[in-house]
């Protein structure tokens, strides 16, 4: 007498331990195999990225003598790679106001590092399941 098994569930032999490393038999072909018991216990190292390369910004900065930005005693383009920027003002000259305008940014990129996977995964009891194929109702 053939008895169908319920939508979703397969009939199965069950083997632990030792005795799951052995073959299936002939009439239970489709193996599956795994661990009773298994936990994640891997982790990962920290990420980290190394100095910015190769990003560059200019920007236009000006200063004034008034608090309007109205009277203008100097202008310069400056970059994120100066070292040093100067703008030589009038002697006596008063700085009233200021302002910085973007004109360029290319952003810059790191070499990434970390994210190195630590450890194993806990394993306990291996299992493995022998099952039938899938049997066609009958006609």
């Amino acid at each position: 007498m053939h008895r169908e098994t319920p939508p979703g569930y397969r009939l199965c032999l069950v083997a632990y331990g030792s005795l799951a490393v052995q073959a299936c038999p002939d009439a239970w072909p489709d193996r599956h195999e795994g661990w009773q018991k298994a936990e994640e216990k891997r982790v990962c190292s920290p990420c980290s990225c190394a100095p910015m390369q190769g990003g560059l910004c200019k920007a236009r900065v000006d200063v004034y003598s008034d608090e309007a930005c109205g009277v203008e005693l100097a202008s310069m383009t400056v970059a994120s790679n100066f070292t040093d920027a100067c703008v030589n003002l009038p002697p006596g000259a008063a700085l009233g106001s200021k302002t910085a305008e973007l004109i360029s940014y290319a952003p810059g990129t790191c070499e990434p590092s970390g994210g190195e996977v630590i450890g194993e995964p806990l394993t306990q009891v291996p299992v493995t399941y022998c099952c039938v194929a899938d049997i066609a109702p009958p006609p």
